[in-house]
């Protein structure tokens, strides 16, 4: 068996590397005035999460995804946050990856006018899986 595993090893390394991830949104400066804000707290996908996330779009299609200042994620490799319309990858675009474990983080970034998400979800690209999501709920 070992033997086995030493032969697949490589193949498998090489396949998870060319796994397709979801398109990439476009950096942008700071939204104006919001028209839709959603946010959600963070739940489990494999491993723990504590915080918030927060999704404002403005009228011209400028966005931010933000992170809570109580956010924080266990020490999980390339962890990368995205937006999505399902609660895993199938209908999610990259927002970029975390800039620290714990604390407030913001991103800015250019979307089709009017598009909303109802998920963020965190997921290490290097282990190819889940780490936590949450649920995006309008506000107001």
């Amino acid at each position: 068996m070992r033997g086995l595993v030493t032969l697949l090893a490589p193949a498998v390394a090489a396949a998870c590397a060319e796994l397709p991830l979801p398109p990439q949104v476009e950096s942008a400066g700071e939204p104006g005035a919001p028209i839709y804000v959603a946010s959600g707290a963070f739940t489990p996908m494999g491993y723990s999460a504590t915080g918030r996330a927060t999704y404002l779009l403005d009228e011209a299609g400028m966005a931010a995804l933000t992170l809570s200042a109580d956010f924080t994620v266990p020490d999980v490799p390339r962890v990368s946050i995205f937006l999505s319309n399902s609660p895993d990858l199938e209908l999610a675009v990259k927002v970029g990856e975390l800039q620290t474990r714990t604390g407030a983080q913001r991103w800015t970034f250019r979307v089709p006018r009017g598009a909303v998400w109802s998920w963020t979800v965190l997921w290490s690209e290097e282990l190819w899986v889940g780490v936590a999501r949450a649920r995006l709920q309008p506000e107001g």
